[in-house]
């Protein structure tokens, strides 16, 4: 990625975070909208962004190379789950 797609996007992002600033103290997005505008935000759009972002091609030569990693992976995951089933879920200490 290149030093100028960088700072786009950057860029971008400040005058969002700009336009929706001066959109709460002029009054135009109350508090309500505010929480519905933030609910979206952390429910749809984040899951989403992260999922477009995940989606890369994959050839079946990069398939195979990383077959032994996904296969540990997926390994602990399930070892991880097994463990909590049999042990329960760790306790916090307080202090």
């Amino acid at each position: 990625m290149s030093l100028m797609v960088i700072a786009e996007s950057i860029i971008i992002l400040f005058l969002l975070m700009g336009v929706g600033y001066l959109c709460r103290r002029s009054g135009v997005i109350n508090q309500e909208g505010t929480r519905g505008l933030s609910s979206f935000v952390v429910n749809v759009s984040l899951p989403a962004l992260i999922v477009m972002a995940m989606q890369v091609p994959i050839t079946p030569p990069e398939l195979v190379a990383n077959a032994g990693g996904d296969t540990a992976r997926t390994g602990c995951i399930l070892w991880s789950l097994l463990c909590t089933r049999l042990y329960g879920a760790p306790v916090r200490c307080r202090l």
